[in-house]
């Protein structure tokens, strides 16, 4: 335990250093008051920053992740006795993403594969345009599924509604746009435009 002398003798220290400092003049008491105010308001500001965010995903959660619940499997399907169990608790969509090259007579392009069943979006609304039901867009017409794309990729292959596009071993009719996709939050890294089909053409593209 330090003495009571040896306490007023570092007090004493101190006084004297501070005094000595500030002979130099306030110029160093300034940037030190400065940074130490910098620092208060930058911690404030993460702070608030990280409490909107935070509102706005507890806010949105359902519509960002299309849903209440978002389960994910990686290169297997969910099996027969797993949806069962799903489908017992509410509604269910079953949809597939991936990677895949577009093509468009001679040009090829890399685009995100959106597999899409005919419960989606379960929270939200997709619009197209022109404006239709997403079954309507998707369904399989004159022997030909139909595709809704993202405006870039119209753009990137040169293509119009109503021309039509190969995924793989699949061919597709683009026959809608995709103005809004209500889930399209939740993956914000991708490498090309959407392309959004029925699931049920999924084999046909000899991909899984």
């Amino acid at each position: 335990m330090a003495r009571p002398e040896n306490a007023g003798m570092s007090w004493a220290l101190a006084f004297r250093l501070a005094r000595r400092e500030l002979r130099g003049g306030l110029g160093g008491f300034r940037v030190f008051v400065a940074g130490l105010a910098l620092g208060v308001a930058a911690i404030a500001g993460v702070g608030s920053l990280e409490a909107s965010v935070t509102a706005a995903l507890r806010s949105d959660a359902r519509l960002l992740l299309g849903g209440d619940v978002e389960l994910s499997f990686t290169h297997r399907e969910a099996t027969a006795a797993q949806l069962a169990h799903l489908e017992a608790s509410g509604a269910v969509s079953t949809i597939a993403e991936m990677r895949a090259m577009a093509r468009a007579g001679e040009a090829l392009l890399l685009v995100e594969l959106k597999a899409v069943d005919g419960g989606y979006p379960l929270v939200g609304a997709l619009k197209l345009r022109p404006e239709r039901s997403l079954a309507r867009a998707l369904e399989r017409r004159d022997g030909a599924w139909g595709a809704a794309v993202e405006r870039a990729l119209l753009t990137r292959l040169g293509l119009a509604l109503g021309d039509r596009l190969r995924i793989n071993d699949a061919e597709y009719v683009v026959r809608a746009e995709i103005e809004t996709e209500p889930d399209r939050t939740a993956n914000v890294f991708t490498l090309g435009p959407r392309v959004m089909v029925p699931l049920a053409s999924l084999p046909e593209t000899g991909l899984l």
